[in-house]
């Protein structure tokens, strides 16, 4: 609200806390007045809760805000953490999340929206002793992408154009690189952002038709889950098609000026839906308008798990300016299923291959047909999950962890995400150094049922 009171176009939040109702609450309702009302676009970090999935804290649950994930570059490593050089045979260093930025889909469905670098050389406090000091989390990522906002801001205007706080998502989000390093889109959304490339894509459509027009998506049959996430191994079995409701929003104050009311009533965008993947099918296209009177339109996609590996698997249907299909997605329906590894076991197939290239990647099920085992091959920063349907009635869980020579290793487990608590009321998490051939154990509270 001071921020309104001095005309700031653009603010960074580097605070959050555990999430589990998003967008709910008085702060959600300031933050959705700032970025549609006030053309105030918000930054916020993602948080430092990773690498599980479902980590994602608050305020960077909230639709209205860019939240931002942490990312750290070959450079960086570099220079910052003195990394040593891969060998001759090794693969060369990537790009990748840092493994403390907290990773979607929130319960509903929700993931960050870009990422950028998260850490710096900074200037401290004189009181610490000391000039500048290393720092890094999503709290120095959600400044830097800011900071690149308020770059593409000044060029923008310097060309005659004004940018709102949706216009300037769709921009950042559009731009954002997805090459190059390893891509986690529950940790880094849509990409890394590039200042030059957002401004030019700003340039070039500002003033189209919907470009500064937040679109909402939901799921009315999903309690209006702004995204699908099948969790549980149970939903695998349950209903393959789902109702998308799409609603624009139109922002304006207690009357609708002229302009506003042209805005709403013109509206007559064709677009061509398109899945990411081929496992998810959608209609061929449709006609949005403001569809006031019906609140909003609908479509359906549905979903074929059949053939699916075990793991997490992330889609989107991106919906297309049928005439300009270059300015990228006006809005997208984000879609994550998880496959338990467990599935794929039974008293009669003990045993399952998880990767053809090798035996280090497998998944068994003992005699007492309860307790399962199984190996990882573990790359440096790289998250190797598994997921496993709990037994009805089963309340605790013991993990139990073993290893041929001496890593580093973050366990991370967030046993059952159902929108019920925040995710650090149940999950486990332990960072530690592992010794040869001595087995760590730990237990964690589950639910029967439960993923």
């Amino acid at each position: 609200i001071t921020a309104k009171k001095y005309g700031c176009d653009l603010v960074n939040l580097s605070y959050g806390e555990p999430s589990w109702q998003p967008d709910v609450g008085r702060v959600s309702e300031v933050f959705a007045k700032a970025f549609n009302d006030w053309g105030m676009t918000v930054f916020t970090s993602a948080g430092n809760d990773g690498p599980a999935l479902s980590s994602l804290g608050s305020p960077g649950s909230l639709t209205s805000v860019i939240t931002v994930g942490a990312w750290v570059s070959p450079q960086m490593m570099i220079e910052q953490y003195s990394t040593l050089p891969p060998e001759d045979d090794d693969t060369p260093l990537e790009g990748a999340s840092y493994y403390f930025s907290s990773r979607g889909p929130t319960p509903d469905g929700f993931l960050p929206d870009v990422c950028g670098p998260g850490g710096a050389v900074a200037p401290v406090p004189r009181a610490s002793l000391q000039g500048k000091a290393q720092y890094h989390g999503t709290s120095m990522s959600s400044p830097n992408v800011c900071g690149v906002a308020a770059c593409v801001l000044s060029a923008v205007r310097q060309n005659g154009a004004n940018c709102g706080p949706n216009e300037l998502k769709r921009a950042l989000k559009n731009t954002a690189i997805t090459s190059g390093f390893v891509v986690e889109p529950f940790a880094q959304g849509s990409g890394l952002v590039s200042a030059l490339d957002c401004a030019d894509y700003i340039i070039k459509n500002h003033g189209k038709e919907g470009q500064s027009i937040a679109i909402d998506v939901s799921f009315p049959a999903r309690n209006n889950a702004r995204g699908l996430y099948i969790r549980d191994e149970v939903e695998l079995d349950g209903p393959k098609s789902f109702t998308v409701l799409v609603k624009p929003q139109f922002s304006h104050a207690n009357m609708r000026t002229s302009s506003e009311m042209d805005e709403l009533l013109s509206l007559e965008l064709h677009l061509l839906l398109k899945s990411s993947e081929a496992w998810v099918t959608c209609p061929e296209s449709m006609t949005l308008m403001s569809a006031k009177e019906r609140n909003g339109q609908t479509f359906s996609v549905r979903l074929n798990t059949q053939d699916l590996k075990p793991g997490v698997h992330y889609a989107s249907v991106d919906a297309l300016d049928a005439s300009d299909e270059a300015r990228g997605p006006l809005f997208s329906v984000p879609i994550t299923v998880i496959v338990p590894h467990s599935r794929f076991v039974s008293t009669d197939k003990p045993k399952f291959q998880l990767s053809d290239a090798s035996e280090n990647e497998s998944i068994a099920l003992k005699d007492n047909g309860l307790d399962l085992t199984s190996t990882f091959q573990l790359a440096q920063g790289v998250p190797n999950r598994r997921f496993f349907t709990v037994p009805m009635g089963a309340e605790w869980a013991t993990i139990k962890l073993k290893s041929k020579d001496a890593p580093r290793v973050l366990l991370h487990a967030i046993p059952f995400v159902r929108g019920d608590m925040p995710n650090t009321e149940c999950q486990l998490k332990r960072f530690f150094q592992m010794k040869e051939g001595v087995e760590e154990q730990y237990h964690i509270r589950v639910k029967g049922g439960s993923s």
